[in-house]
């Protein structure tokens, strides 16, 4: 018997030929084998393998045949020392391993991303009619977290998707065999001894959701009275009132800040609660920022423990809202996300990071990190999107993060790293929401001191810098504690930041000489050069935490060699403005970090004003560039003396101290920009000097003198122009992101254009302009003279509309927008950008970006109404700059111009 196709051994035995078992039929298997494999050597005979390269590590291989070349990657690559890796294996959300069988390497994972990713799109099969499929995987990915370790679910043939696998528990192992199912509308079913129920039941069944629920509760608990201890023990605060009785207003964006809208607090949990069940293709952050001090970790802790609490004490069935996990960086600088996440759910016994992420995908979670921009120390704000985006990826496309960030300079950092994640071909798919808490009204102040049974008039005693500084809650409390503990009576003698900082240093100086035999082994004044070094350090390293070795050093800069002083050596620890936390018990050594972020803020004042004099001017350039300055640093300056400021950066710019290799770094760039605006909005003058190279989250000169005013090569996230009649002002290849006029009215025959116009929008008395054409007509219409001409000054409206998009796209740091597939809209966020022109330009842009095969066009699995998701194949910025050569890049403005 001679078979030599699989069809004909096919019909063979269907037809009464010999089992697969029998001797003939083996033979005739084995020669139909030999007779492929002889026809695939003849084929390849004459085929040569070629290599290309785009990562150094990374070679693509390619059979090639007279002009005919047949692709093998990804499938196939060879790694630097030219050895063939052939795919091995693969599941969604993990990295590909890839066989090595010449380099002594069973297994290897390809260090180029643009592999992972093609792969990753070689192997997922198509999104359409293959719900079943995806619903598999899903299920295989999140029994990742409760599975046995070592050990992988196994799936099951079955007229319904059946798994068989064994669970870990505390108590040992538990043998499963789970069934489900798509039920009606496509929903996601589990059958339960009652049933077929939903999936999140099922998996909060897996994870014992209430005893989880009221263990956390517990844990959050613990984290409240800890925070509360800490005033009492290291503030001298009392317990009572620790809970401030405001919920607090936050203004919401996105992240180029547009769609505004404000809500307080609870709304905004709301709003998280409705977004985990959406299933809109991309996960969402939300960035919680705000001054320090104003109550991010507060209320972060309040929306962790009352939904726990919530869901924990239900007499049935669980609230159907999810759970929180709140983690903080507080005592976990350089530990990696995964290690806080498991320390966090250690308590519930039975969760980590893998059955967080499980639960986190599928709308039962949401991970609240506070303080996210110190989690990684320094390394944070060099590559900000890095240390999220696994934990983005692994989402899937789904879930919410909620991340809290100690000032809005990390922000920028981000959107800087998310384009550059997108120019490596390392894209992060996230939508963002930012929600910045704002200050205390005047009203909420009253009624908080109210509250404490102090008269508002107490308020009134203070300076209007102090009285502030009470708009937010730490200070307000601080004022609060200072009046109710009778030892102030003199307000205007001390500042209020000045009056905490020496209660502060009074009780360390008693706690160096507890034993009261001794005198003190540090005084106050020695205590405060300590820790204006400790704050020192801190800056250079980009950390809040010191190893022990550097709390000596701080200590011995004051009192000098600390040999042969080892009362003071041991009792350094002790000192309660420094926390001693270990990080896994004995085993990690021990850091120190300042009880509040605003201590360190006014000690880093404390060591920068001391070098604003001449003779310090080298070190006062150094310490702008190391690290970023928060308001409470700013003000403190401020308050350190105007003149001497001012004349400590006039003469840095004479001198260009903050030029290196004819650069200035953004760190540098921010502290100047919010020194500068500080001292305007005090001054209400502006300087006689030219403003140069800084950047402005907020410039407002509504009530400033500003004459003959120059900014030069400047950015203002946002511009307030005078609101008097005799002013003057020139922008000199100065950014501006909003110019905002306050009367309709308003003069600008003395506002100056030089070289080129570069405002994004125009709000006039509550009115915005976007289109670059309407914001110069405006411009024109109000006086200005002599506007220099601009490339986007263009009578095609689909060029500037165009332009506009990818301006947006690449500020949004965006490599991919879901669209509805009826009308090419936008299927998610907030993006009225896309409005701005009408909804025929954006379709346009589309279909045009289609045609040059700029983007890639995917159907995605999502709720509702059948979405496409747009993916960029070269960056909204080179597809904007038009620069690299590109010919695709080149036919699109090509046809756009036509």
């Amino acid at each position: 018997m001679e078979l030599r196709t699989f069809k004909q051994l096919r019909d063979h035995i269907s037809h009464g030929g010999p089992e697969p078992d029998n001797p003939e039929c083996k033979a005739a298997v084995n020669s139909l084998i030999q007779a492929i494999s002889s026809q695939i050597t003849s084929v390849l005979t004459d085929f040569e393998i070629r290599f290309t390269s785009e990562h150094p590590d990374v070679h693509r291989p390619s059979l090639n045949f007279s002009n005919d070349a047949i692709p093998l990657w990804p499938l196939f690559y060879a790694d630097s020392d030219g050895n063939l890796c052939l795919f091995a294996r693969w599941r969604p959300n993990k990295a590909p391993s890839y066989l090595w069988p010449n380099a002594g390497v069973h297994r290897q994972c390809p260090e180029d991303e643009a592999t992972r990713n093609a792969l990753h799109d070689f192997l997922t099969p198509p999104t359409s009619d293959n719900a079943a499929l995806r619903y598999a995987q899903d299920i295989n990915n999140d029994l990742a977290g409760f599975v046995e370790r070592g050990e992988e679910p196994q799936l099951s043939e079955s007229d319904d998707i059946v798994y068989t696998w064994r669970k870990a528990t505390s108590e040992g192992t538990i043998q499963r065999r789970d069934h489900f199912r798509l039920g009606p509308n496509d929903e996601r079913q589990w059958r339960s001894p009652a049933g077929w129920v939903t999936y999140q039941h099922y998996l909060r069944e897996l994870a014992n959701w209430k005893m989880v629920a009221r263990r956390l509760s517990y844990s959050f608990h613990s984290i409240d009275k800890r925070l509360v201890d800490d005033e009492r023990t290291r503030l001298g605060w009392s317990d009572s009132g620790s809970i401030h009785p405001v919920n607090a207003t936050v203004n919401v964006t996105d992240l180029d800040r547009e769609a505004p809208s404000t809500k307080n607090f609870s709304d905004l949990i709301s709003n998280v609660d409705r977004d985990v069940d959406s299933n809109r293709g991309t996960p969402l952050v939300y960035f919680i920022t705000g001054e320090a001090g104003i109550g991010k970790t507060r209320a972060m802790v309040d929306a962790a423990k009352k939904r726990a609490a919530e869901i924990a004490d239900s007499p049935d069935k669980a609230p159907n809202k999810p759970l929180f996990l709140y983690v903080r960086s507080t005592g976990q600088v350089l530990d990696h996300l995964q290690t806080v996440i498991n320390a966090a759910v250690n308590a519930t016994q039975n969760l980590n990071d893998e059955s967080v992420k499980a639960l986190c995908r599928n709308g039962l979670m949401v991970l609240l990190i506070d303080g996210f921009d110190e989690l990684l120390g320094g390394s944070g704000y060099a590559d900000a999107v890095g240390s999220l985006a696994p934990w983005l990826e692994a989402l899937g496309g789904r879930g919410v993060v909620v991340v809290s960030s100690r000032s809005s300079y990390y922000l920028n950092q981000y959107r800087s790293s998310l384009q550059k994640s997108i120019s490596k071909n390392r894209p992060v798919d996230a939508r963002h929401r930012i929600a910045e808490i704002q200050p205390w009204t005047q009203e909420e102040v009253t009624n908080f001191v109210r509250s404490y049974g102090i008269d508002k008039s107490e308020v009134f005693r203070l300076n209007e810098q102090d009285r502030e500084l009470l708009h937010l809650p730490f200070f307000a409390r601080a004022f609060v504690e200072m009046r109710l503990s009778g030892e102030v009576d003199d307000w205007q003698a001390e500042s209020l930041p000045e009056r905490l900082l020496s209660q502060y240093l009074r009780r360390e100086e008693s706690k160096l000489n507890s034993d009261g035999r001794h005198t003190a082994l540090l005084d106050q004044q020695q205590l405060r050069q300590t820790f204006r070094n400790i704050a020192e350090i801190m800056a250079q390293s980009g950390e809040r935490e010191i190893d022990p070795s550097d709390l000596e050093y701080a200590a011995e800069m004051v009192v000098g060699d600390l040999e042969g002083q080892e009362r003071l050596r041991s009792r350094l620890t002790v000192l309660c403005g420094l926390s001693v936390d270990a990080h896994d018990g004995s085993s990690t050594p021990r850091r120190f970090t300042f009880q509040h972020e605003l201590f360190y803020d006014q000690f880093l004042a404390d060591a920068i004003a001391q070098y604003l004099p001449a003779q310090g001017q080298g070190h006062f350039a150094r310490m702008l560039r190391e690290s970023h300055w928060r308001p409470a640093t700013v003000n403190a300056l401020i308050r350190s003396g105007i003149d001497q400021l001012q004349e400590a950066l006039e003469s840095l710019q004479e001198r260009d101290l903050l030029e290196r290799d004819g650069n200035r770094s953004e760190i540098a760039s921010s502290n100047l920009g919010a020194l500068w605006a500080a001292m305007i909005s005090n001054t209400k003058r502006f300087p006689h000097s030219v403003l140069h190279g800084a950047t402005f989250e907020v410039l407002d000169l509504r009530d400033v003198d500003c004459q003959d005013g120059v900014l030069r090569d400047c950015v203002a996230e946002e511009l307030m122009l005078p609101s008097s009649l005799h002013w003057d002002l020139t922008l000199d290849e100065t950014q501006i992101g909003q110019l905002t006029l306050g009367r309709a009215d308003l003069d600008l025959s003395t506002l100056r254009f030089a070289n080129s116009i570069n405002v994004k929008q125009m709000l006039l008395a509550g009115e915005l302009a976007y289109r670059p054409g309407d914001i110069r007509n405006r411009l024109r219409e109000r006086g200005v003279e002599s506007i220099p001409a601009d490339p986007r000054d263009s009578h095609n409206e689909l060029a500037e509309s165009t332009e506009h998009f990818l301006s947006k796209l690449e500020h949004g740091g965006e490599n991919s927008i879901i669209i509805r597939e009826s009308d090419s809209q936008p299927a998610t966020g907030h993006k009225k950008w896309t409005q701005h022109y009408g909804p025929d330009h954006w379709k346009s842009f589309i279909k045009q970006l289609e045609q040059a095969e700029l983007v890639s066009i995917e159907p995605m699995p999502a709720s509702g109404s059948k979405k496409l998701r747009i993916r960029f194949q070269v960056t909204p910025k080179i597809i904007r700059e038009n620069t690299t050569g590109d010919d695709r890049v080149h036919a699109f403005w090509e046809q756009i111009r036509a």
